[in-house]
């Protein structure tokens, strides 16, 4: 992996990251009488990363990536790509009150050039979903510390994906996460 960040101004940063793997895998071929034959090949994955990230006000944040996966096999024919693009945006409205919303779109030939995108999520809480088809993914995360023990948050977060061939379809799913944490 080989990874570069630059400091282009106090506000604002720059980051490059290129990264290659490879690894044995199992693949089916069909041979001229239809027979399924498995064989072990090396599969390489490389991903190019770029980042870029600005303190647009004393109170306001915001960062773009984009993201590009390519995975190849020796054979021809063989292989697939995604990219992502992602916005996001980090305020804080009061002294104890934060707010972090993001949207990604994304398109990948299928599960295995998948792209993930790491969200802010609540208290104690991970959230790396893996997007792979051809669509976008958004969220809004707000943090409230109440007083010195209590702490509130919230994420809503949604998907909107239409998968590739073959496995053809869409899928839409919204979801609401709500925390209270409290401390003695």
């Amino acid at each position: 992996m080989l990874q570069a960040d630059v400091a282009l101004t106090r506000e604002a940063d720059l980051s490059l990251r290129w990264r290659q793997r490879t690894s044995e895998t199992i693949v089916a071929e069909q041979d001229v009488y239809m027979r399924d034959i498995r064989m072990s090949v090396l599969r390489s994955a490389r991903t190019l990363r770029c980042a870029a990230s600005a303190r647009l006000t004393q109170s306001v944040t915001a960062r773009l990536r984009w993201e590009e996966n390519r995975v190849k096999y020796p054979m021809p024919a063989r292989g697939s790509a995604g990219v992502l693009l992602s916005q996001s945006f980090w305020w804080k409205l009061a002294r104890d009150l934060t707010v972090t919303a993001s949207i990604a779109f994304f398109d990948t030939d299928g599960y295995e050039s998948r792209v993930y995108e790491l969200e802010e999520d609540v208290r104690g809480a991970f959230s790396l979903p893996p997007l792979y088809g051809e669509g976008r993914r958004w969220y809004v995360c707000a943090r409230w510390r109440l007083a010195d023990n209590i702490a509130f948050s919230a994420k809503v977060a949604s998907s909107d994906i239409h998968y590739r061939p073959p496995a053809q379809g869409s899928w839409h799913e919204t979801s609401l996460t709500v925390q209270l944490d409290t401390g003695l």
